[in-house]
């Protein structure tokens, strides 16, 4: 494998400690239509009698490629890609035997045939990644004709519950110690216009491309909410004693939120971005 960039040092790291992390934050997450970030996504694939092959990038622990099993599609072909050999072993556990091949590769350098894949999904993995035009360069290079490829990312930012609240608390503690992680991303990947820049005829896609905006809502009690966002990237930046720190006055200020059922509301902009191969 290439040597990786800081931005990709700091993110297998991440996961090296922290497998699953997307998923356990994610996988109870519900749109205004009641379904998952994920299930999103598994509607890109129509149900089929003829072979297909999928490929989950940046696939975790494969929490995607289990939602695809369980579809129950006998002549699926399942793909997997990810930086971190520890989420590897753990979608590994879980897929058990069901078939699935896993790579652990940088989206930049699928070690995939030309043309041999009928979709690509990623779920909330395009907005980190490095080398983004090659990234996109390699997904067409492996989409057959006609093939699509569906992204969820991180879209518009929501305010006024647990999340915009938990950000700003952070902010403060970062800065407090001056901690700076590494830049995740390409700015391209942030914008509708961005993304069309990208995915677009010039780079081998079908044009126009389809984006929509989407609310994820993450309601649950004020430690369930803690347990999930500690999981971003930025909070590994603080000592264990800042962390701590974050933790109770979190907690504390969740109080004014919470509801009669305990709970407390936590809502994340996210964006779906869907596109064919020319």
């Amino acid at each position: 494998m290439q040597e990786l960039s800081e931005a990709e040092y700091f993110l297998k790291k991440f996961h090296s400690l922290h497998p699953g992390a997307t998923s356990s934050s994610f996988a109870h997450g519900q749109t205004l239509s009641g379904i998952s970030s994920y299930e999103r996504l598994l509607q890109v694939i129509p149900e089929s009698e003829q072979p297909i092959t999928v490929l989950d990038l940046a696939c975790g622990d494969g929490f995607l490629l289990q939602k695809l099993v369980e579809r129950q599609q006998v002549r699926l072909r399942l793909v997997g890609v990810d930086l971190s050999p520890e989420e590897l072993d753990a979608a590994q556990a879980r897929l058990g035997s069901a078939a699935a091949v896993l790579y652990c590769a940088r989206a930049q350098a699928l070690p995939l045939s030309d043309a041999s894949v009928d979709f690509v999904l990623c779920h909330l993995a395009l907005m980190l990644m490095d080398g983004i035009c090659e990234v996109v360069a390699s997904v067409h290079r492996v989409l057959k004709p006609g093939g699509v490829f569906s992204a969820v990312i991180v879209g518009e930012f929501q305010r006024g519950d647990a999340y915009e609240a938990f950000v700003q608390l952070l902010k403060n503690y970062l800065s407090e110690v001056n901690a700076r992680g590494p830049r995740l991303g390409d700015p391209l990947t942030f914008s509708e216009q961005g993304l069309r820049s990208l995915f677009s005829a010039g780079t081998g896609f079908v044009e126009p491309i389809w984006i929509e905006d989407f609310v994820i809502r993450l309601d649950a009690p004020r430690n369930k909410v803690w347990e999930m966002l500690s999981l971003m990237y930025d909070v590994v930046l603080l000592s264990d004693a800042a962390k701590a720190r974050l933790e109770a006055e979190f907690i504390s200020a969740m109080g004014m939120l919470e509801r009669a059922d305990g709970s407390v509301p936590c809502s994340m902009g996210l964006r779906q971005i869907t596109c064919t191969r020319l």
